[in-house]
C-alpha cells in the first residue's frame, strides 16, 4: 500500500517499529523488519492496530503473534 510507513530503530540491543498505519497489517509489518534488519528482538512496537472492527479470530491471532514474538513494549491506537 502506497500509504503505509513505518519507521525502525535497530538498536544495541533490539528493534523499536513505528507505524502509522498498519494496513500492511501488523505482525506482516515486524516479520519484515526483522528480515530486513537481521535482528530478531523487538522491544517497542508503536502501531495505528486497524483492529477496532477486526473478527475476534483476526484479535486472538493478532495477540498471539506479540507474544509468540516476545514484543516487550507495545502502544496502540484505532
Amino acid at each position: 500500500m502506497l500509504d503505509d510507513l513505518a519507521l525502525v530503530v535497530k538498536t544495541e540491543k533490539s528493534l523499536v517499529v513505528l507505524l502509522g498505519c498498519g494496513h500492511r497489517g501488523l505482525i506482516n509489518t515486524i516479520r519484515q523488519a526483522q528480515k530486513i534488519t537481521g535482528e530478531e528482538r523487538v522491544h517497542t512496537v508503536v502501531v495505528d492496530t486497524h483492529l477496532v472492527s477486526v473478527s475476534e479470530e483476526r484479535l486472538n491471532r493478532t495477540i498471539r503473534d506479540l507474544k509468540e514474538l516476545n514484543v516487550k513494549r507495545i502502544g496502540v491506537s484505532h
